[in-house]
């Protein structure tokens, strides 16, 4: 599943300029982004009285992941916006979508927004089962700094801890850091087991955590607040199981 990123720009139901590419939010950091992220059926697309740049999608909403009785959301018609890369929709599509509030005071996507066709959610249902828990567990925080998994080491040592295929397929951590302080506290919503538990919170309280905020001119919080989805997931190179960060990509 982590070979979809590049097929899914290809997609003529989202964009006609196969040239565009840009980097996808991870899921955790999109969730924390959103104002609402939901699943459904696009049942109408109409230009926006107010502002006609702009187009109406009313969705027959299936399923809540955050937020709530949210009908509809705008995006910018692409046939009057500036540019190659705009996301083109149409009735009777299905989708999940992550949906910001803009400044505009509008819930709105963009190209460059998290969303897929719901018949890849079909044959790889991991990202619904784990936007369910993050839903039970109440991680519906709104922030918008980013945790980069190239900047910081985490990510790269997560895989030196042994793994197995006994043990769960994913475990969900929330981290809240004092910047000023300088001490981390983790909550293990989701776990594995206890003995790779305990690993992963030792990294994670030993790790220097660099966080950025290239997504949005808010200053990023003293007391900052995240949670990671980590994936016991088998790779097929190795014939082993190995502890990655989830990005469905």
């Amino acid at each position: 599943m982590k070979y979809l990123f590049t097929f899914f720009f290809l997609l003529p139901v989202f964009s006609k300029a196969i040239a565009c590419s840009c980097s996808y939010p991870r899921l955790a950091d999109s969730y924390r982004f959103a104002s609402n992220v939901i699943s459904g059926k696009i049942i109408g697309v109409s230009t926006y009285e107010k502002d006609e740049a702009l187009l109406r999608i009313t969705m027959d909403v299936y399923e809540e992941f955050k937020g709530s009785g949210l009908k509809e959301f705008y995006i910018f018609d692409p046939e009057k916006a500036d540019g190659m890369c705009n996301v083109y929709m149409h009735k009777g599509e299905e989708i999940l979508v992550y949906l910001e509030k803009y400044e505009n005071g509008l819930t709105m996507t963009s190209y460059c927004s998290r969303m897929f066709p719901l018949k890849y959610m079909d044959k790889y249902p991991l990202e619904l089962e784990i936007l369910r828990k993050i839903k039970e567990n109440d991680l519906s925080y709104i922030s918008r700094f980013a945790v980069d998994t190239y900047q910081n080491d985490f990510f790269s040592k997560l895989s030196r801890i042994e793994s197995n295929g006994s043990i769960p397929k994913i475990g969900i951590f929330e981290v809240q850091l004092d910047r000023l302080n300088y001490w981390t506290d983790v909550n293990v919503i989701e776990g594995f087991q206890e003995d790779i538990d305990l690993k992963i919170l030792k990294l994670i309280k030993e790790s220097e955590w660099i966080l950025d905020n290239y997504y949005s001119e808010d200053p990023i919080p003293i007391l900052a607040k995240f949670f990671l989805v980590i994936e016991n997931d088998y790779w097929q190179m190795s014939g082993s199981y190995m502890l990655n960060e989830y990005n469905f990509m």
